[in-house]
């Protein structure tokens, strides 16, 4: 095994009752190959910061590529011009599952088109959007295209062995595709162990408009991510509504649907707020278990973030010369350097940005701890094992219980 980082993510810890490099997101999408424009491949990955810049690839909003468009037109609406993104076409008859999927044997095949375009993003990857424009039929099970869950599935697998093998962590949004308007009929997602894919329902187009959808609004989603801070809900109200315009669920207005039976079986979607103008989402729950530590967007983030840094930091001490005490353990004066750097690391990106929960009247407190065993042989082993490196998150209050009364009059 070559020198190297590992790092496990604890789970059961939480007990759970503005564009940046932490939003830079990834588009799979099926596309039809623009007619003259030689800048356009597929599977060749595109660095984009406009809607121009889409456009000059030969995306606009045709009948060919209208979904493709939309998503980069709501994007940048949300995320604003400037915003990094990356783009991957597929041509319309491939489906998604297999860019995830396919193997030689049982290993990844490390020329897919998911892993090539993470690959030459060079990390700066934090997560992916499977957005379908495919020409093959669509066959609905269990209220969703039968794609979906097939999707979700393999979202999870690949995200979970790329992390492993790159130390790159990523995650996953994929549309809840065809979706045909029975909550009931909905796989509850909240008995999956997907925390690191999350499903939309809910699009800005209509089944029966000029341009038909079966898709979701996974653009409006994906600018939020990359305008938001790891730790800032996609649904929080002060941020404004997500859209003043249309939103449909099926061909439903959202305060006309039912969008609490899909919230509770783990989807995200659409609402609105009464005396608020405009569409927010419900929030942004992972296809996981609702109680587990990394059920949500937020939490996935932060802690996602939290694993870049402490690898980052710790990449410099692979084979570095380390003194250690007459029975081979580290020296105490090194453990204390090394914990000093991880947490001054994670200070510097993320507590000074107000994405961790630290005590401000403790200057010592920077809403993570970090500790190394001085027990540990280093000669013998050749390994530094950290007991922990924990971060303190920031809460989310998504309930909010008012008794409300007359004063009493005695």
């Amino acid at each position: 095994m070559l020198p190297g980082i590992n790092i496990e993510f604890e789970n059961g810890n939480l007990g759970t009752v503005v564009p940046s490099a932490d939003g830079v997101l990834g588009v799979i999408a099926h596309a039809t190959a623009p007619e003259g424009t030689p800048t356009f491949d597929y599977r060749t990955p595109y660095q984009l910061k406009s809607l121009a810049a889409v456009e000059a690839l030969g995306i606009i909003d045709d009948v060919e590529n209208h979904v493709l468009h939309k998503f980069f037109k709501e994007f940048f609406n949300v995320a604003g011009t400037g915003a990094e993104i990356w783009l991957t076409c597929i041509p319309k008859a491939a489906t998604l599952d297999p860019v995830y999927t396919a193997k030689l044997e049982d290993e990844f095949v490390t020329t897919g088109a998911v892993e090539t375009l993470l690959n030459t993003s060079n990390g700066s990857i934090n997560g992916i959007v499977a957005l379908r424009n495919s020409s093959a039929a669509v066959v609905v099970e269990n209220g969703l295209s039968d794609e979906v869950l097939e999707l979700v599935e393999a979202a999870q697998i690949y995200c979970v062995d790329y992390m492993n093998r790159k130390n790159v962590p990523i995650f996953t949004i994929v549309e809840g595709f065809a979706f045909n308007g029975t909550p009931s009929a909905l796989p509850d997602l909240n008995d999956s162990a997907f925390n690191r894919v999350a499903v939309l329902i809910g699009d800005t187009d209509s089944r029966t408009g000029t341009y038909t959808s079966n898709g979701a609004a996974v653009g409006l989603l994906a600018g939020r991510i990359a305008k938001n801070s790891v730790h800032v809900n996609i649904g929080k109200v002060l941020d404004g509504a997500i859209t003043s315009g249309d939103v449909f669920i099926k061909d439903t207005a959202p305060e006309l649907f039912d969008v609490e039976a899909l919230h509770d079986k783990g989807y995200i979607s659409f609402r609105k707020h009464n005396g608020r103008s405009g569409y927010f989402f419900t929030d942004d729950p992972m296809a996981t278990d609702g109680t587990e530590d990394y059920a949500h967007i937020t939490n996935r983030r932060v802690i996602d973030k939290a694993y870049r840094i402490a690898y980052d930091t710790l990449l410099d001490t692979v084979l570095a010369d380390i003194p250690v005490t007459n029975t081979g353990t580290i020296a105490p004066s090194y453990i204390k350097t090394l914990e000093g750097r991880v947490l001054g690391a994670i200070k510097a990106n993320m507590t000074n940005n107000g994405e961790l929960s630290a005590d401000e009247a403790n200057p010592n407190d920077f809403g993570a701890i970090c500790k190394i065993s001085s027990t540990q042989n280093l000669v013998s082993t050749s390994r530094i094992v950290l007991e922990y490196l924990r971060v303190r998150p920031k809460g989310i209050a998504r309930y909010i219980d008012v008794p409300l009364g007359f004063v009493a009059f005695n």
